[in-house]
């Protein structure tokens, strides 16, 4: 297989639902990708192993996305979404209000679009009992 089809093929396999083959797809392409591609390998792979419930492992995908990302893009939000989400499923529910509360602190216009809405609804979702 090329390498610039194992993206698409990776995607494909975890919308099918085949997130072991994705997985693997997304770890060869990581050996072999150039470094600007790097954040599409981080996302991959942060979202195959999160939709597989590996949440430990994924926000640490998460986490490598967000801290090469400038603050405030559409992909940090999106990395800090997940990293959050993450967290709370992992059963760290304090840590994830935490993080979202500073974030909502720290960025309150968020991004004004879709990740507004996103964050707004995970905060409903993460709220303690």
């Amino acid at each position: 297989v090329q390498t610039c089809a194992l993206p698409i093929l990776a995607s494909m396999h975890m919308a099918m639902g085949d997130l072991a083959l994705a997985e693997k797809l997304y770890e060869k392409l990581a050996k072999t990708v150039a470094p600007e591609k790097g954040a599409d390998v981080l996302r991959g792979m942060g979202r195959c192993l999160e939709h597989r419930g590996a949440y430990r492992e994924a926000v640490n995908y998460w986490r490598k996305l967000g801290s090469g990302t400038p603050k405030g893009t559409p992909r940090w939000y999106e990395a800090k979404y997940h990293i959050i989400t993450c967290l709370f499923e992992m059963g760290d529910g304090e840590r994830a209000r935490r993080s979202l509360g500073q974030l909502l602190l720290l960025f309150p216009d968020l991004d004004s679009g879709e990740w507004k809405a996103k964050f707004l609804e995970l905060q409903e979702r993460i709220a303690a009992p």
